[in-house]
């Protein structure tokens, strides 16, 4: 499964990757894709499956990918997964 975080900051985005790359996972930090918008406009695609123990200040959504659509899993406005 790949992931994507989009971010309110470019600090949110660099303190999330950072959190993966200490886990031992190998997070990319990538353009965010045009039909995904963001504040930033910076994201971090992993492939560790997204629980709320990695949410940092700024994350605004986590997408999950299914073929070559994003399905939102996280919201900042909601708080939790879905």
């Amino acid at each position: 499964m790949s992931f994507l975080a989009t971010f309110f900051t470019h600090f949110g985005a660099v303190s999330f990757k950072k959190k993966l790359d200490a886990l031992g996972y190998e997070p990319k930090m990538l353009p965010v894709p045009r039909r995904l918008s963001a504040s930033c406009g910076v994201c971090v695609s992993f492939t560790r499956p997204f629980t709320g123990d990695l949410a940092v200040e700024d994350l605004d959504r986590v997408y999950e990918l299914r073929g070559s659509d994003y399905a939102e899993i996280y919201s900042a406005e909601d708080g939790e997964e879905e």
